[in-house]
Order: C-alpha cells, then sequence, then structure tokens
C-alpha cells in the first residue's frame, strides 16, 4: 500500500489506482540546469521507477518551457534569437537528463501547443473567467474563483498584486496571455483571436496536460516552490475551464536545495549547474546525495553534508566490491530488512531511511564478516530503483593497465611511483585498497 504526502490534502494519500499520469514541471531553457533541478528530476524518476517496479503503469510527462520572459532577456543579452536560445539550452538540459540516468514518457514543448493553450483560453473567455485588455492581453478573474489559494493554504483576501499591469481589472488577475507591445526579433508571437501574443506562464502546463491526460489526472509534481502562485493559477485555470473537480488528485512538492545556508545565486557565487557538480564528483554519486535525504526536506549542500555523505557513499561501493569475498551463511536471512525496506519506500517513498538501513545492515555484516546469498539480489533490486549504487561505466584499458603498473611498482618496492598512480586514480574516482591477493578496486563512477 504506497501512501505519499499531498500538498493539496495537506496529509498522506494512498495510490489506489494501477494506471497513473504522472505530470512534471520541467526547465524554463534559458541556462544550464543546477542541482536544484536535478533534486527534482532525479526524485520522480526514483518514484517512477519504484511505482513500476511495484506494478503501477504509470505515464509520466514534463513539459519544457520555451516561452518565456526569461529567455527573452537572454535573448536579448546575447543579441540572438529566443529560440536559438531556448532550443540550445533545452539540449543541454536532455544531456544532463540523459547522464542522470532519468527517463521520461514525454517532453512537450509549450510553443508547440499554441493551438491547445488559445483553444483553453477561449473557454476561459466564453465563461467570464478571462478579459481580453486593449493590448491584446488576456488576464484570469482570480477572484471569480473561488478556491482560489487552497493548495498554498492562503486566504485570497490578504494576498497582494500577482503580476505587475496597470490594465488588470483587479491586482490579484494573471496572465493567460502577454499582447505584443512591439515589434521585435527578441519577442515571439503567434496569431490569437484577440490579437498577436504569446502564453503567460500557468497556462502553458495545464493546456499540455489537458492534450495529453485530460482535464482530470492523477499526480502534479514539481519543486517547493511552485505552489504559489504557480500550481495555483493552473488549478484555478483548469477547473475553471472544465467545471471538474479535484483538477489533479494528488500533488507531490520537493523541497529546496540551499548552498552552504544560502538559495542558489550566480550574484553570491554559489550557483551549481550539473555540469559544474560532474567536474568534482561522479554524477552517479549526485543520484546518491539527493535520495540519502527526504523529499520534504531541505537540503543544505555544504561540505560537512557532502563529506558525510561521500564516505557513505565510499563505504556501500566498497561493501558492494567486497561482497562476493564475504563468507556466505544460508542462515542469514534478510526477510526483515527486506521488509523494512519496501516499508520504508511505501510510506511517503522515504528513501533517506533506507539508505541508513542499509549502512546499519553493512556495519553489522563487516562485524562478523558473513552474508546470506540473498543481499546481492536485494541491492540489485534496490539499484533499479535508486541507480546510485553500482558503476555505471566499466574501468577503460588505460585505467586497467595502471593500476597493473602500480602493482608492479609495488612488488619492486618502488613506493613514490606506486603511491603518484594511486593519487591520478583517485582523481578519476578509482579507489584501491591493498590486499594480500592484490588491489581491491573500487569504482566510484
Amino acid at each position: 500500500m504506497i501512501k505519499i504526502f499531498n500538498s493539496l490534502t495537506k496529509k498522506k494519500t494512498i495510490i489506489k489506482k494501477r494506471n497513473l499520469k504522472l505530470f512534471v514541471c520541467g526547465p524554463t531553457v534559458y541556462d544550464f540546469s543546477h542541482i536544484g533541478h536535478a533534486r527534482i528530476y532525479i526524485f520522480f524518476d526514483a518514484f517512477v521507477r519504484f511505482l513500476r517496479k511495484n506494478g503501477y503503469k504509470v505515464k509520466f510527462l514534463m513539459n519544457i518551457t520555451d516561452v518565456d520572459d526569461k529567455i527573452i532577456n537572454k535573448a536579448k543579452e546575447l543579441n540572438k534569437s529566443p529560440f536559438y536560445i531556448a532550443r540550445k539550452y533545452e539540449r543541454e538540459f536532455l544531456k544532463d537528463i540523459e547522464l542522470l540516468k532519468i527517463r521520461v514518457d514525454k517532453f512537450a514543448r509549450a510553443s508547440q501547443h499554441i493551438d491547445v493553450i488559445i483553444k483553453q483560453i477561449k473557454k476561459l473567455i466564453e465563461k467570464s473567467y478571462a478579459y481580453v485588455t486593449k493590448s491584446g492581453s488576456v488576464y484570469f478573474r482570480t477572484k471569480k474563483f473561488k478556491d482560489y489559494g487552497k493548495l498554498s493554504g492562503q486566504d485570497i483576501n490578504q494576498l497582494k498584486d500577482i503580476e505587475k499591469s496597470e490594465e488588470k481589472e483587479d491586482p490579484l488577475d494573471f496572465a493567460l496571455w502577454k499582447g505584443r507591445t512591439e515589434k521585435s526579433k527578441f519577442e515571439p508571437v503567434w496569431k490569437a483571436p484577440w490579437g498577436y501574443g504569446r502564453p503567460g506562464w500557468h497556462i502553458e502546463d495545464t493546456a499540455i496536460t489537458e492534450k495529453y491526460f485530460g482535464v482530470q489526472y492523477d499526480i502534479h509534481g514539481g519543486g517547493i516552490d511552485l505552489i504559489f502562485p504557480h500550481h495555483e493559477c493552473e488549478i484555478a485555470q483548469q477547473e475553471a475551464a472544465s467545471g471538474k473537480k479535484p483538477f489533479v488528485k494528488i500533488w507531490m512538492h520537493v523541497n529546496l536545495l540551499y548552498v552552504e545556508g544560502k538559495k542558489m545565486s550566480k550574484s553570491l557565487g554559489n550557483f551549481i549547474t550539473i555540469r559544474d557538480f560532474s567536474k568534482i564528483y561522479p554524477l552517479r554519486f549526485l543520484r546518491f546525495f539527493i535520495l540519502a535525504h527526504h523529499w520534504r526536506a531541505i537540503i543544505d549542500y555544504n561540505q560537512n553534508t557532502v563529506n558525510d555523505l561521500w564516505n557513505k557513499y565510499i563505504k556501500i561501493n566498497e561493501f558492494i566490491t567486497k561482497l562476493e569475498q564475504f563468507k556466505i551463511n544460508k542462515k542469514i536471512k534478510y526477510s526483515k530488512l527486506k521488509k523494512e525496506i519496501q516499508r520504508s519506500l511505501e510510506d511517503d517513498f522515504n528513501t533517506s531511511k533506507v539508505i541508513n538501513l542499509l549502512l546499519e545492515e553493512i556495519n553489522k555484516i563487516e562485524g562478523n564478516q558473513e552474508v546470506g546469498p540473498d543481499l546481492s539480489k536485494i541491492l540489485q533490486d534496490l539499484d533499479q530503483i535508486f541507480v546510485c549504487f553500482y558503476p555505471w561505466q566499466k574501468l577503460n584499458k588505460k585505467l586497467l593497465a595502471l593500476i597493473s603498473k602500480r602493482e608492479r611498482l609495488r612488488q619492486q618496492k618502488k613506493y613514490e611511483e606506486a603511491d603518484k598512480i594511486r593519487d591520478f586514480l583517485k582523481s578519476k574516482f578509482v579507489y584501491l585498497q591493498d590486499t594480500k591477493s592484490g588491489p581491491l578496486i573500487i569504482n566510484l563512477n
């Protein structure tokens, strides 16, 4: 019985339905993705893998916001077409996704769904939930939707201006369509019944999900910072347009990732892209680092936390490498461990607890040097969900040759030269432990 915390109800909800439609807010493609984005994508990838392993059928959809003010501003800054910017960083995002072993069934670009966006806006205008301004912009009448604030738990009477504009009937109204202000190569526009312009941010997601999932679906995921106003506006748009509630049954919001206690910012110099991370650590460790925290807890990326988890990562990798060397004791069973792992994942997908359970078990085994025959199977099954316990790539011939050369140097008692090779291998995330039968090779890649 899988249950997950639902941001809408503020309590854990049992996932009863076996065929699930799951949508996760994807990137706005104007720059490289950072490790905060990676946290969201890694978590939902692991969660979907878990659901599927437990017999659920999941359609996993993610949007790509390729029409946005941030893209326009970047285009102006670089004197490039906004679509040049969007395509460039979309390609980079997809490379990162592939390198992190993240699997999404379908990516949907906002720019390729303008027809369904316009269709949804027309419906809202017809129902008087939206109005057209002189500039050709379209705004949603927020106060007309009585349930506004139910996701974020805010009182609509306490809210202030959501988006600045002198054209709005009410300060709380938000843009569904932004009319063209001037002809510019930096601003993409499409023709709509009310004039040339481009979609607002919130309408892109609801139009995309309506096309692929219908007006109601099962799970919507994203970062906690999207609850308000983005997801609140999504609910208002779709429920107003369709007249059906709830728009989404379960809302899942992954908490923030800070760096040294502060939000990532280029001005502070603490902005860590996925590419930056990969220059310091293997990307497999990034998956481990993210999943070692509960998805609803804040992560503070600081050197103490990183060092602690890096040591735990090495410990698990070292244990898996040594596993075949331990004495097999058929009397040792892991039924309790299996149940605890399954129970932890079924209860709010607690990946952090699972990693701690593994480390506790490893400490016990190292104390008596005996393992049960089914432990390897447990670890391999778990890695189908976590994808961080076993090496992603084999050692190449060059590295293997260096390991052999180092062993020869040690036998010749040329320890200084041998240590230099060992240090080089360590920089390539290959750790060696010398034993009587030769070096134990721990591949952390």
